[in-house]
């Protein structure tokens, strides 16, 4: 996606993805005995055939069946890949490794199955006094996906004391602080935002632990932490800087000092081609509003609409919409071609909603450019709440 600004949750989705990535490589012996990222998909498929022919020789090699295995999982065959777990856990029922790697075959089949191993493989490595940081990683991420937050709080919290200062720690802390925020346990999800944040400033956890603050009303907080985040690459214009700080002057009733942060905002979003959606036109448009300046108002509507989409349900825009003037334009609008389009876009978004769950990279991205640039407000707290898991749910997979 062609964009100047990485955002927030799109950076740590790919990096929660390249780690349970390494987790997994890194978590089978069977990994060891041969490269296969340095194999195409031809040579695979063809190993996969030299393995079968030595299997049909010798059923009971134990390493033939790991590499094929492997392979299988590696090309995307879990169905495959399964059959020789059972194969192999028939010869030895007490390997963690081959529960673990069939718990992760299952992952997309059947979550509570690989739930079930993945659990059998913890239990084992507690009888061989074996770490388990790698085990509980993955089965906090099919906790996640099904959607047991309190369940993933105990299995992050094994995963904090077998992890002390190794380089994963403050992402420990954060995929916690993650889980205590869509269970609306503030103080504990600030708490940990706050810890990993201390442990790696150099992630991007600061817009994380702004956004908890203001989920949990603390906007002194938020406006006090912005700051740090102001010369962050991420944000090459500003302009979700100045948002950022405009709502929370809000929030504190600086009305005028929002006013120009808005206006700010306004400026650089035009200069800057943003991944994210947020809205300072909109703000700025209601502070006029507010003030009785409905040609000012009116001009920011504008603008707003402008950038190819405004949100008509935002609950500013409706009370703006109740003036006669600001009323006869959206009214007139939502008559034109272009309205038409953003409906469907809408409909499109609502369907992923309806459904509770992100199909393809396309959703992803549709609901990720929301979701990313939602504060928790508390007269949208709930609907924040909800697109984020949507998004992090998906990269579970």
């Amino acid at each position: 996606m062609d964009c100047k600004i990485k955002a927030y949750f799109k950076n740590t989705l790919s990096i929660i993805f390249l780690f349970f990535m390494v987790i997994f490589v890194n978590g089978c012996k069977s990994k060891k005995n041969i490269d296969i990222t340095s194999l195409n998909k031809t040579e695979r498929n063809k190993l996969v055939e030299e393995l079968t022919e030595k299997i049909n020789k010798s059923p009971d090699s134990k390493f033939d069946l790991e590499k094929r295995a492997e392979l299988f999982t590696y090309n995307g065959n879990d169905s495959a890949a399964i059959q020789d777990y059972n194969k192999l856990l028939k010869m030895d029922s007490l390997n963690s490794e081959y529960y673990l790697n069939r718990g992760y075959c299952y992952r997309e089949i059947n979550i509570d199955k690989s739930i079930t191993d993945i659990t059998n493989s913890i239990l084992l490595n507690n009888r061989l006094g074996k770490n388990n940081s790698t085990n509980y990683a993955f089965r906090f991420s099919e906790y996640f996906y099904a959607g047991r937050f309190k369940k993933c709080l105990s299995d992050l919290s094994e995963k904090i004391k077998l992890d002390r200062t190794m380089p994963n720690e403050s992402l420990n802390y954060f995929y916690r602080s993650l889980c205590y925020f869509f269970l609306k346990d503030f103080d504990n999800a600030i708490k940990d935002a706050e810890k990993s944040n201390s442990l790696d400033v150099s992630k991007p956890n600061i817009i994380w632990l702004i956004k908890l603050y203001i989920a949990d009303s603390k906007y002194d907080k938020a406006l006090s932490l912005l700051d740090s985040y102001k010369e962050r690459k991420a944000d090459p214009g500003k302009a979700y800087y100045h948002y950022i700080r405009g709502i929370l002057n809000e929030q504190l009733g600086y009305s005028n000092l929002a006013a120009v942060d808005f206006r700010k905002s306004v400026i650089l979003k035009g200069k800057y081609k943003y991944d994210i959606t947020f809205y300072p036109a909109i703000e700025l448009g209601f502070i006029y509003y507010k003030n009785k300046s409905i040609d000012s108002s009116l001009k920011y509507i504008k603008e707003s609409i402008g950038e190819g989409f405004c949100d008509f349900n935002n609950p500013k825009i409706k009370m703006m919409e109740q003036n006669k003037r600001i009323g006869t334009y959206i009214k007139n609008y939502k008559k034109s071609s272009k309205y038409l389009s953003q409906l469907k876009s809408e409909k499109e978004i609502k369907e992923i909603l309806k459904r509770g769950k992100i199909m393809n990279e396309k959703e992803l991205e549709k609901i990720s450019s929301i979701s990313t640039g939602a504060l928790p407000l508390k007269e949208n707290l709930d609907n924040c709440i909800r697109l984020n898991k949507l998004v992090w749910q998906y990269q579970m997979l």
